[in-house]
């Protein structure tokens, strides 16, 4: 089985009845078991990438199959099945509640399940061992350290005990020296059985994965929705051609080289 889009294309509105286009046409399948970079540029479109991928935007065309099951945006019960029970994520931004301790940030995403408490502390208890932080779960975020803080996030994220892990720019908020040390330990998960999925801009996140997807930037592209009037229209400039799409091997290729010639701060 498979995480598989098609064609997913997203544009936002902007004043005077354009739009901007962030996604066009990006494709991609996501084989079980496997450790996969979707990698582009800042502002190329990973965020709402992400978004789109766990149900909690609807993209204006395009197609999503998770495990052979085409996921209806339109329908919130089933995109919040797919949150729930197939897709675990982790935000860039913590996203912790500071008021709460550790074990009761965990329980959140398990105030659907129909478990005792005992059980969903036993739950929390484990998701906190397979990330080494066996023993803070009475403590509170602003107790813990940055690394310490991303590994309650993947915590959290495993506590639905989902399919498939998808990560956006997960070391942003990361010292230099704690990235691999954070990406090893999502690499043993994925050894454990989950799927992840990671989006970045950082090669140093990338090399720890299997296989790149490189995702192009739609940032300049503009669409105007309102309508020429006939004196336009005869004057109107016959429109471009589309470009023609890079293959996939070539575009990660190509990103691979671009990313050696950029400054290393920029990828972390």
């Amino acid at each position: 089985m498979a995480f598989e889009v098609k064609k997913i294309s997203k544009s936002f509105g902007l004043q005077n009845n354009r739009r901007r286009r962030v996604l066009r046409n990006f494709s991609m399948q996501v084989m079980d078991g496997e450790m996969v970079a979707i990698v582009g540029k800042k502002s190329s479109g990973k965020s709402t990438l992400m978004n789109i991928l766990t149900g909690m935007l609807r993209p204006d065309s395009g197609t999503m199959i998770v495990d052979g099951h085409k996921i209806n945006f339109w329908n919130p019960f089933q995109t919040g099945i797919l949150r729930s029970r197939r897709v675990g994520f982790v935000t860039r931004d913590a996203l912790l509640v500071q008021d709460l301790t550790i074990y009761e940030n965990l329980l959140i995403p398990m105030g659907h399940k129909f478990m005792t408490g005992k059980n969903k502390l036993r739950r929390a208890k484990e998701a906190l061992r397979a990330v080494g932080l066996k023993g803070v779960g009475k403590y509170y975020p602003a107790d813990l350290e940055d690394l310490e803080i991303q590994k309650v996030c993947l915590a959290r994220a495993i506590m639905t005990h989902p399919k498939y892990l998808i990560m956006d720019e997960p070391t942003g908020m990361l010292q230099s020296a704690d990235v691999d040390r954070y990406m090893d330990l999502v690499e043993l998960l994925n050894n454990s059985g989950y799927t992840v999925i990671v989006l970045t801009h950082s090669r140093r996140v990338a090399n720890h994965c299997q296989r790149l997807i490189p995702i192009a930037a739609q940032t300049d592209a503009r669409e105007d929705r309102e309508k020429p009037s006939p004196e336009q229209s005869d004057k109107a400039e016959p429109a471009p051609d589309e470009p023609e799409e890079e293959p996939a091997d070539d575009a990660a290729k190509r990103y691979e080289e671009d990313s050696a010639n950029e400054e290393e701060e920029e990828y972390e």
